[in-house]
């Protein structure tokens, strides 16, 4: 009998398993793969809209921030005191298509509360002292977003394209003889009105403004060393205690007697019209003193950075002191020079002056990043500013500084009249002889003429 023969397979020989094993791992390990790629689609799905949503209520949030900067840049009292309610507006509500929102938000509510409850008291014309916090909450649909900024008050500077020697307003005037240093003399208009102005004696570049630069002197107010005050009627001087020691030879002994000084604040203040008074006596002798309805301010004792409520004569004298000027009325100048040595006006402290680097922290000054203190940049290129007309008088008169007025700008006199800075005037200028200009420099363009805006300095997104 013989053994069947067996015939072995090997494809059907058996395995330890261990490849149906890899397989199956495999299998799942793709399965994963791909729950994974779904679950993470229907993510995408339901996250892209939520972050879109999201980013435009921030918008909205920021939108509300600058629209709060800009509310407290109009007021009228931002250099003195506002009310509670209009340092802490009610809810404001911005749509599309008010000019600062982005295109596509429908809608977004915004609050903003300021909790500085001391903003009006510190808050002074140089504008570093002033800070709000401001909480703007933006929404779009379901998403919020929740802002908290810091807005500080600074002076905004002049910073006029083409580097003018005159900016004259709309519908304005201006005429005379001009001679100058630069191959061409530049007056910015709003707009240009080429027809009505005429300077002989030198080619005219024409540059139109978009808009107008403010002048608002009185925002000047608490950057001033001495402040020319009228005080139920009776013109009275005041200058604020951390400024003391820039008069403390001019008024050492009075500041030990309790007339002059106000109770509290160890600010000195001193009414002109007290009979024979003697603070009245030392500024008189000092070049400040008030006379038939105006305030008279010289440079040949003292130096000074001057806010005068009303009208102003200020004495222009050969090497005086450096002064600046800001009144809320008009202001005229008069002054003599004689040959090379003209009467100047030139601007209180100016770099090459050094008033805040011997005296320190006068209201016109900060504090300096290598210690001590310096004068605030918008401040050192400014001579005159002012709410009514202008009258520059005298001869052989230099001034080196910014003028200002809203009203008419005048240049009296047949002697010869020089200005470094740039001749600001709304309603025109008017040349009664000749004047010589000089190329402004930096600290004439960085100057201001009062006008405030409000920056965020610091900003953070909160929880909702």
């Amino acid at each position: 009998m013989y053994a069947k023969r067996r015939t072995i397979n090997p494809f059907l020989e058996p395995e330890s398993g261990a490849a149906l094993l890899l397989y199956a791992i495999f299998l799942s390990l793709l399965g994963l793969f791909a729950m994974g790629y779904f679950v993470s689609t229907r993510s995408l799905q339901t996250n892209v809209p939520l972050y879109a949503e999201t980013n435009k209520a921030r918008a909205a949030a920021s939108a509300g921030v600058e629209a709060l900067a800009r509310y407290y840049a109009q007021l009228a009292c931002v250099d003195s005191a506002c009310s509670a309610q209009q340092w802490s507006p009610q809810m404001t509500t911005l749509a599309s298509g008010s000019g600062t929102l982005p295109v596509g938000v429908q809608a977004a509510a915004i609050t903003a509360s300021t909790v500085s409850n001391t903003l009006a008291q510190n808050t002074t014309g140089t504008g570093f002292q002033g800070q709000v916090l401001v909480h703007s909450l933006g929404q779009f649909g379901p998403a919020y977003a929740n802002n908290e900024s810091v807005l500080e008050a600074q002076f905004q500077s002049l910073n006029i394209n083409g580097n003018p020697n005159f900016v004259i307003g709309k519908n304005s005037t201006g005429n005379g003889q001009v001679q100058t240093s630069q191959p061409k003399i530049i007056v910015a208009t709003n707009p240009a009105n080429n027809n009505s102005i005429h300077f002989n004696g030198s080619s005219v570049e024409f540059v139109s403004l978009e808009q107008f630069p403010k002048i608002r002197p009185e925002n000047f107010q608490n950057a001033a060393t001495m402040q020319l005050l009228m005080v139920n009627n009776q013109p009275t001087v005041v200058i604020p205690n951390n400024d003391l020691p820039l008069y403390s030879g001019l008024l050492g002994d009075l500041l030990q007697t309790t007339g002059a000084l106000l109770p509290g604040s160890g600010s000195f203040s001193c009414t002109l019209t007290a009979q024979g008074s003697p603070c009245a006596l030392a500024l008189s002798n000092a070049g400040v003193g008030y006379s038939d309805g105006s305030w008279q301010i010289s440079n040949a004792s003292i130096p000074g950075f001057y806010y005068a409520q009303g009208n102003a004569i200020v004495s222009a004298t050969q090497n005086g002191y450096g002064i600046t000027v800001a009144a809320t009325g008009t202001i005229t100048t008069s002054g003599h020079g004689n040959g090379n040595n003209p009467a100047t006006l030139t601007p209180f402290d100016a770099t090459s002056l050094g008033y805040c680097a011997t005296y320190g922290d006068l209201s016109p000054c900060e504090p300096s990043p290598n210690g001590g203190y310096q004068s605030i940049p918008q401040l050192e290129g400014l001579s005159l500013v002012s709410s009514g007309d202008v009258t520059v008088g005298g001869d052989n008169v230099f001034i080196s500084g910014n003028v200002a007025t809203n009203g008419n700008l005048t240049l009296n006199g047949g002697g010869n009249k020089s200005f470094g800075g740039i001749l600001v005037a709304k309603n025109g200028v008017q040349l009664n002889g000749s004047i010589t200009l000089t190329t402004p420099q930096q600290a004439n363009q960085q100057a201001t003429l009062g006008n405030i805006v409000f920056h965020v300095v610091s900003t953070r997104w909160l929880p909702n």
